[in-house]
């Protein structure tokens, strides 16, 4: 979570930042995470590579911010690995058929197809 880039635009136009100290801010930043999260592992896998979220990084957080030399006001909440998979497990044809062959997706089956998936993926861990 990133409010460095907000601190330092309120020190240039001499606003004070407040949203790192209230929880709407850390509910927002948390928002904003798994949003790139969620991108960041499509736009790979679009491109052939394998992802695996890192949520154990939070047990940690100042070795994490030392180690990458993050700046004040962020916070290591999720790392994601990527690279190219040693084998075609990663690949989910089940899901995949789902969804092509569903000329309309509602948001409710789409999240019912995502938890599926996610529950697939807990089980082969």
């Amino acid at each position: 979570m990133d409010f460095y880039r907000t601190y330092l635009t309120g020190e240039r136009t001499g606003y004070k930042q407040v949203i790192h100290k209230d929880i709407e801010g850390i509910l927002a930043g948390s928002v904003d995470c798994g949003i790139i999260l969620g991108a960041s592992v499509i736009a790979a896998e679009s491109l052939g590579l394998g992802t695996f979220p890192i949520g154990g990084i939070r047990k940690n957080p100042e070795e994490v911010i030392e180690l990458l030399g993050l700046p004040k006001y962020t916070f290591p909440m999720v790392g994601l690995a990527i690279g190219y998979p040693a084998d075609e497990s990663h690949k989910n044809l089940e899901f995949l058929l789902a969804v092509t062959s569903i000329k309309k997706v509602t948001i409710k089956v789409l999240l019912k197809l995502l938890l599926i998936l996610m529950m697939k993926k807990c089980q082969n861990i």
